[in-house]
């Protein structure tokens, strides 16, 4: 690998989206995911990966409708509309294809073979997944710790997605 295509993490503010996605979750529940999601939160964080990385907490549609959302913070710095990412785990890699939400807009989403990827490493909702860059040209991500922290088997009214800096 030549040295323009190595990696050195540079401290980057940390992003929080936060989308309102089901309403009519008992406050009780509610409660009990939040706890549940900090816990998966936390231990993530604790991994602190040399490079650039973001973390995703598993929904419905990343497992069933194939798609993920890639933080903006992330997507801008790091992605190319079209382009093709190859996702790598300890037990083997998929490609996926980035594609741009909406014409004027920044927000990125993993497509085209991310459903595999989800199939493949048996991922379910509120698993937690950290993806860190590690390589531009190719674009690699590697989820080396892709140990999987479940926050809560029911499904959340909020999707969660943290930049790591």
């Amino acid at each position: 690998m030549s040295t323009s295509d190595e990696l050195s993490a540079e401290p980057e503010d940390r992003e929080i989206l936060v989308r309102k996605r089901r309403a009519g979750t008992s406050s009780k529940a509610r409660e009990a995911m939040a706890r549940g999601r900090k816990r998966a939160i936390e231990a993530a964080k604790m991994l602190k990966p040399k490079s650039p990385s973001f973390m995703a907490i598993m929904r419905f549609h990343h497992i069933h409708r194939c798609f993920m959302y890639v933080p903006a913070g992330f997507a801008i710095n790091y992605l190319r509309k079209h382009q093709i990412v190859k996702l790598q785990t300890g037990d083997g890699q998929w490609h996926a294809t980035c594609c741009s939400h909406m014409r004027s807009s920044s927000a990125m989403q993993l497509r085209r073979g991310w459903g595999i990827f989800c199939k493949e490493n048996n991922l379910e909702e509120g698993d937690v997944c950290v993806f860190e860059l590690i390589k531009r040209k190719p674009m690699c991500l590697k989820s080396p710790y892709f140990a999987w922290l479940t926050c809560m088997n029911q499904v959340s009214d909020e999707e969660i997605f943290f930049f790591l800096g």
